[in-house]
């Protein structure tokens, strides 16, 4: 089956990564190939702090150049 654009949209949140996957599939990875089961959320969990620091500069440059407007009006 092949997934739409909204589908494929809504799998960029890497927190929603699991919700998608069938959990019958999930239980054998997690008997039958532990490791590569443990890599895999470790790679979710890397992603998901990649969104959160992306997440943390956007806020800081948006809070910069916000100081730097209220600034110039002080001059």
């Amino acid at each position: 089956m092949k997934k739409t654009k909204k589908e494929l949209q809504d799998l960029s949140d890497p927190s929603e990564f699991f919700d998608s996957m069938d959990q019958g599939v999930m239980l054998q990875m997690m008997q039958y190939y532990p490791i590569q089961f443990k890599a895999m959320c470790m790679l979710v969990s890397l992603d998901i702090q990649l969104v959160l620091e992306e997440q943390e500069k956007e806020t800081k440059t948006k809070k910069k150049i916000k100081k730097s407007y209220d600034n110039q009006g002080k001059i």
